[in-house]
């Protein structure tokens, strides 16, 4: 799933919202879904070596003017994408 109003990703150094998410999954009208539970967005820095993810949500993550923000499934940092089916 590729975000942004055109579906090619958001501009480099825009910050991004949970209901960005949200709306984008609204809008491509994901096949079996029903319901979108909780969107929450967390923070991960890079100070020296090592990776660091904020321990609240945050309700934006604003990467700067030069910033970039994507997603990777990392299990010691907690990171990643976590989809649960509800029957």
């Amino acid at each position: 799933m590729t975000g942004g109003v055109d579906g090619a990703g958001w501009a480099l150094g825009r910050p991004l919202y949970s209901t960005d998410i949200v709306g984008l999954c609204q809008a491509i009208a994901l096949p079996g879904v029903r319901h979108l539970g909780l969107v929450e967005l967390f923070e991960l820095r890079l100070y020296g070596q090592e990776w660091f993810r904020s321990s609240l949500p945050e309700p934006v993550v604003d990467p700067g003017a030069l910033g970039l923000i994507c997603s990777w499934h990392d299990a010691e940092l907690r990171s990643g994408h976590l989809i649960e089916f509800v029957d």
